[in-house]
């Protein structure tokens, strides 16, 4: 459920809201690259738990209906989002890509429900690939449009969302 938060909680999720709308950004960047069946992107601020005082930022690339066709594009779709937000924290921490890739890699795996990691292998499986193999040819995707990676964060950011037209537009297709 979308929430809120006070003004001084906002200010202290900045790092993490800038991480999530790069990793959407990229899922986004990669899925219309693909022409996949995008519906809009958006992020924004949820509440943990009904008696819990804590906040999380949440953000999320809806198609219009989930399908098991284009496998491989579904599933460098996915791995676009990681790279992306491992590519924004290097920017930001510093550090080697590839130890940054490894450490978003591991934080998606750690998400409840429906993940990344989770829909990397499906897609990957049906693809006839190793997820590091997606990884391997999603990199490219993600590194040579940075700029579109960076402008499409900027404007999710912004903006809470970002329609397909939109999305597309930004992208160029």
């Amino acid at each position: 459920m979308a929430v809120t938060p006070p003004p001084d909680v906002i200010d202290g999720l900045r790092p993490n809201r800038a991480s999530v709308v790069h990793h959407e950004a990229g899922h986004a960047l990669v899925a219309a690259l693909h022409d996949l069946p995008i519906k809009h992107l958006e992020v924004g601020y949820a509440k943990g738990g009904l008696f819990t005082t804590w906040y999380t930022v949440t953000g999320v690339l809806r198609m219009t209906h989930d399908t098991d066709d284009n496998p491989l594009e579904q599933a460098l779709t996915g791995a676009a989002g990681v790279i992306a937000e491992a590519v924004h924290r290097r920017a930001v921490d510093g550090g080697r890509l590839p130890a940054r890739i490894k450490e978003a890699r591991r934080r998606n795996n750690d998400v409840e429900g429906l993940n990344d990691k989770k829909l990397v292998a499906k897609y990957a499986r049906l693809a006839g690939l190793s997820d590091d193999k997606v990884f391997e040819r999603a990199l490219p995707l993600v590194l040579d449009r940075w700029s579109t990676v960076e402008d499409l964060a900027a404007e999710l950011d912004a903006t809470g969302k970002l329609d397909a037209r939109r999305i597309r537009r930004v992208v160029g297709v």
